[in-house]
């Protein structure tokens, strides 16, 4: 009968069902991010082809766009702050 080295020791069953759950909340995260990305993904692709079109009113979509990217500067802007004062 072989016995194993001290230093290598077996997990209890509350380690195991610890790691289990670490395992499937892991797979439910990177399940979810896919599911995001593939939705932005088919969002770009719908914009893309909407715009193609010749009726689309693109003046409006411009000034929503500059709109969005200006609150997205002041939310970049606020965290870089937020990281300054940290350090």
């Amino acid at each position: 009968m072989s016995t194993p080295p001290p230093d290598i020791q077996e997990s209890t069953p509350t380690e195991q069902a610890a790691t289990q759950e670490a395992v499937r909340r892991q797979r439910v995260i990177i399940v979810t991010a896919i599911i995001f990305l593939i939705v932005i993904i088919a969002a770009i692709v719908f914009a893309v082809i909407a715009l193609l079109r010749p009726d689309t009113p693109t003046e409006k979509i411009r000034d929503i766009f500059i709109i969005f990217m200006a609150l997205e500067s002041l939310l970049i802007g606020a965290a870089l702050i937020v990281l300054i004062i940290q350090f």
